[in-house]
């Protein structure tokens, strides 16, 4: 190769390179702007009694499914996986909603479900 073939490479490669962490860049960049806020979401109990496990299994229910939706759809690129960010931003709000709701018997059911999914 001639010297000038050389370096036409060596820049082309030095090119791509930097493209690629300036595109790795405004990713990470980009995903730091679309942080989620903290959101509220109504979750109805008027038709449930929380005496009966099948009614605290229905609101564990709609807990998890209120969280999962204001924690948004983020998957991980190519696949159907939930992203660690997304599981962790789900536990947070069914954790946080359990807790102030504060029954024992949504708890109890809580830690039941929580250990299944360790498991």
């Amino acid at each position: 190769m001639k010297a000038n073939s050389i370096k036409s490479y060596l820049g082309t490669g030095m090119l791509a390179f930097c493209a690629t962490v300036g595109q790795a860049w405004m990713v990470n960049a980009a995903h730091a702007a679309d942080a989620p806020a903290a959101q509220t979401l109504r979750i109805s109990v008027s038709d449930l009694d929380l005496s009966k496990t099948s009614d605290v299994a229905t609101l564990y229910a709609r807990i998890k499914s209120a969280a999962q939706q204001a924690c948004g759809a983020d998957v991980v690129t190519g696949s159907r996986l939930t992203s660690s960010s997304k599981k962790q931003c789900t536990k947070q709000a069914v954790d946080g909603a359990v807790s102030s709701i504060n029954n024992a018997s949504l708890s109890a059911f809580h830690k039941q479900e929580a250990s299944k999914a360790g498991a």
